[in-house]
């Protein structure tokens, strides 16, 4: 299990993300009702990634459509869509 060590927080924007230490943020690339995207560096994967903060779910249904965004990317195999690499889930 990581520790809040592991972990630095920056602001993009006007979004707060809590990022791994092995991701280097660079800049935001969009936003909508959801939350945010940005381009990071993954200095242990040596890639680039995107990185999508979820905020402003207001009920279960915002939740099943995160959920199955995530499942349908996890599964999604296309050179003109995004891989999902992983889900990071941290507690406030």
């Amino acid at each position: 299990m990581e520790s809040k060590k592991d972990f630095y927080k920056i602001t993009l924007g006007a979004f707060d993300f809590v990022l791994p230490n092995r991701y280097k943020a660079k800049e935001l690339i969009g936003f909508g009702s959801f939350g945010a995207v940005i381009e990071a560096y993954d200095e242990i994967k040596k890639r680039s990634v995107a990185i999508k903060k979820i905020q402003n779910l207001v009920d279960a249904v915002d939740l099943k459509k995160v959920i199955r965004e995530i499942i349908i990317l996890k599964y999604l195999k296309h050179d003109n869509i995004i891989t999902l690499y992983d889900v990071i889930f941290i507690r406030k």
